[in-house]
């Protein structure tokens, strides 16, 4: 997608940071893309501080998964702490948090914002704190968000302070604890099921675990049974 900023905002930087991948040569792939110019690639990121400061040095976080496990991402956490806008993929897992999404690339940014703003009454919730891109339109999508926040200094500004006062409302150490006492003191409340367990939970697989071992030594069998 970079190529295709680069051509509209020559200014415009991309910083990947992380350590390579063996079966990714991110260098060659840079090289071919043909904006190397407009690419660092600051490698593994030695310290928690570091990191911060990594982020903090941009003006727009890009925080795409796919495949995912719908697992939380980190690094967009620490992003929307730090006030910046983002660029997510939209996941089934994250439908909760509140987005804009990009349909055309052409159509003006105050247009967009409006329009899904337009979209969310105040009873629905907080302003989209990112820019959810569909994975299966990722290549026309990518670009026209990338190009959207790069030239929309207000755009940016918006989103940054939203997705802020999402990360304080949602995001916290102090809302984390509060949530894992609530659903702990709930549970410990309701009374335990009466239903009679599966098979494959009344199951001895310890029986089976040390059929499997048997072959590779007694030493092995004997570390299982410990178990």
């Amino acid at each position: 997608a970079l190529p295709a900023v680069v051509a509209g905002i020559p200014g415009a930087r991309l910083l990947l940071a992380g350590a390579p991948a063996p079966y990714y040569d991110v260098a060659a792939d840079v090289a071919a893309s043909g904006a190397a110019a407009a690419v660092t690639l600051a490698g593994y990121i030695e310290s928690e501080e570091s990191l911060t400061d990594h982020i903090a040095a941009c003006d727009v976080g890009l925080s795409l998964r796919w495949p995912t496990v719908r697992e939380t991402s980190a690094p967009w956490v620490r992003t929307i702490a730090l006030g910046l806008p983002t660029i997510t993929t939209r996941l089934r897992h994250t439908a909760d948090v509140p987005a804009m999404g990009v349909r055309d690339a052409g159509r003006g940014t105050r247009d967009a914002w409006s329009e899904e703003r337009g979209a969310r009454s105040e009873e629905r919730g907080p302003d989209p704190v990112t820019i959810a891109i569909d994975v299966a339109d990722e290549a026309r999508e990518l670009p026209a968000a990338m190009r959207l926040l790069a030239s929309d200094a207000a755009l940016r500004e918006r989103l940054g302070r939203a997705a802020h006062a999402w990360w304080s409302r949602e995001h916290t150490f102090e809302r984390m604890a509060a949530d894992y006492r609530r659903v702990i003191a709930d549970a410990l409340e309701r009374p335990a099921p009466e239903v009679a367990l599966p098979a494959h939970l009344r199951a001895d697989h310890q029986g089976w675990l040390r059929e499997l071992v048997t072959p590779f030594g007694q030493r092995v069998t004997e570390c299982i049974r410990g178990i």
